[in-house]
């Protein structure tokens, strides 16, 4: 963690991995979204979270702006 870019762009990838592993080891892909909707809306947002809103806003979501949000994040410590 002594290089801000590195040690962001590690710890995302562990996430990432995390997220994965659970998703290939859930035989149905709309059980993987039902359990990962709770560590990405919390506690508050969950009750009026409504899954497909929050898939179609991962869809169309660029990749860029959303790593360039995820870094940030990470390196401020949200």
């Amino acid at each position: 963690m002594l290089l801000p870019l590195l040690g962001a762009a590690y710890s995302l990838a562990r996430e990432y991995t995390c997220d994965n592993n659970g998703f290939v080891c859930c035989p149905n892909p709309k059980d993987a979204i039902f359990a990962l909707a709770p560590l990405a809306a919390g506690a508050n947002r969950l009750k009026t979270l409504k899954i497909s809103h929050y898939t179609a806003q991962a869809d169309t979501c660029g990749e860029f702006w959303m790593s360039f949000n995820n870094y940030f994040q990470i390196t401020r410590g949200w």
